[in-house]
């Protein structure tokens, strides 16, 4: 994973969030002011955990918490292109962990601590909050 003031900002127009804008009438472009982190694993494979859920663990850390992370909505937005397109999803759900740490969320999930989140994906790509 690399974050830099350096990378471009993860993609957000409207054309790629109006699905995520059906079921999150509140969300913005606007409301992104972190950095972009990319997460490389595994050349853009998919990755799962045991428990057929997400694989790739993504931990940031915050010297201050963003506002994103705080109140009714926290989100992570999460952009990767694949073979048939760019595509980005608003992670909100918080995680079920298992006894071993991983979550039984069939889909990404967050987990949003006292000084960043946790955010489990299946994807390569951008992320920001």
């Amino acid at each position: 994973m690399n974050d830099s003031p350096s990378l471009p900002a993860a993609k957000c127009t409207n054309a790629l969030i109006a699905d995520i804008l059906v079921e999150n009438s509140w969300f913005s472009c606007k409301k992104l002011t972190t950095l972009t982190s990319q997460i490389e694993a595994g050349n853009g494979a998919i990755f799962t955990n045991p428990n057929g859920g997400p694989g790739i663990k993504v931990v940031i850390s915050f010297a201050s918490r963003p506002s994103q992370l705080n109140g009714g909505h926290p989100f992570v937005y999460h952009v990767w292109t694949d073979a048939t397109g760019d595509h980005a999803e608003l992670v909100t759900t918080t995680c079920t962990l298992d006894g071993s740490g991983f979550p039984t969320n069939q889909g990404p999930c967050l987990v949003v601590g006292t000084s960043g989140v946790t955010a489990w994906l299946l994807h390569n790509g951008q992320m920001r909050s």
